[in-house]
């Protein structure tokens, strides 16, 4: 691990401390609700329809709490560190050296200033979830197998940015590292990222995004820009998610859209789903375009205790861009405490 890294952690580390120090002094917190934290244990296994099988193993801690003062909430903290242990994962993230590798996978740790009463103004720093498209949306897929991401290529990242609420709508404006999992500086990437939209708080929300920057990659950057929207509607027990987007890759176009259709039990215990995504990449020779529908489940037969299975049922593609067809099953188990 770089010395970059480690300082970063460092920082981050030392923030939180004081933070904490100042919470023991000043600070009462208004409810128990307001720390949460878990111990989080998952498995899952890949079954392609012509390789061989692979396996991940999670083990991490969700720690969230929120400080007060004097009635009103200065700033939040989310520290989500995991391990992942893979067996035969390929292909494989870049914060692993190999498919047999095991390694320290950083979800969201950040700590969220509210710099007014309101928070109309906040400023987040640390790793955090880019500000672009569906993934905006407030449902959290970290950990499960459904997810909404385009085809940035990148998820959460190292930055700050600044976000709000107000009059109904909300914003965020990000600068993140462009390297993922770890900070990075080779070839000096960076990311420059929006989205503005409808409270998420609304039965139909929408949003416009923006991403312009260098993504660091092991051999090189690579430019990449979006342009996306959005959109989230709910009626009665369904749940109806779209996200489309177009730009470019180092010049080369990209286009993307998905439409994912979900009902949810009345107990909120068991969620099905349909995804249907569309993706058009151009490279030097043409571009090759690629058709998917996936379906799924998530099941809470106990509080804590998820069972999820995923399977892709259609695909339809150009010839040499092949996805394979996946079934995927996953157990997790979360340890939860209110302190």
């Amino acid at each position: 691990m770089t010395q970059t890294n480690w300082a970063l952690r460092w920082v981050l580390a030392i923030t939180l401390w004081g933070l904490c120090s100042h919470a023991s002094a000043d600070t009462t917190l208004i409810s128990p609700t307001k720390t949460r934290v878990a111990l989080d244990i998952s498995s899952r296994v890949n079954l392609p329809e012509s390789r061989p099988s692979s396996q991940m193993y999670f083990v991490g801690l969700d720690f969230h709490r929120v400080f007060s003062s004097d009635g009103s909430d200065i700033a939040t903290v989310l520290f989500q560190p995991y391990w992942v242990d893979a067996n035969n994962l390929r292909p494989f993230p870049n914060f692993l050296d190999d498919p047999d590798d095991s390694g320290l996978q950083w979800r969201n740790a950040f700590i969220d200033f509210h710099l007014t009463k309101s928070r109309v103004v906040n400023f987040k720093i640390g790793h955090l979830e880019i500000p672009f498209g569906a993934e905006s949306l407030a449902l959290d897929t970290n950990g499960t197998l459904r997810q909404l991401t385009s085809n940035l290529g990148l998820k959460v990242d190292w930055g700050a940015s600044f976000h709000g609420d107000y009059r109904g709508f909300e914003y965020e404006v990000a600068w993140t590292r462009g390297s993922g999992n770890e900070w990075e500086t080779g070839g000096n990437p960076g990311i420059v990222s929006g989205r503005i939209g409808r409270s998420r708080y609304h039965n139909f929300v929408w949003g416009v995004s923006w991403l312009d920057g260098d993504f660091w990659t092991p051999s090189q950057t690579v430019p990449k820009t979006r342009y996306g929207a959005d959109f989230l509607l709910y009626h009665e027990q369904y749940r109806i998610i779209g996200d489309f987007s177009r730009g470019d890759d180092n010049g080369l176009d990209r286009d993307y859209g998905m439409l994912e259709i979900t009902h949810e039990s009345g107990d909120g215990m068991l969620d099905l789903y349909t995804q249907v995504r569309y993706q058009r990449n151009e490279h030097s020779m043409g571009s090759a375009a690629t058709r998917t529908a996936n379906i799924g489940l998530k099941w809470e037969p106990y509080l804590g205790v998820h069972i999820s299975v995923q399977a892709r049922v259609w695909s339809d593609h150009d010839a040499g861009n092949e996805p394979p067809e996946l079934l995927q099953i996953q157990f997790r188990k979360r340890f939860n405490s209110g302190i």
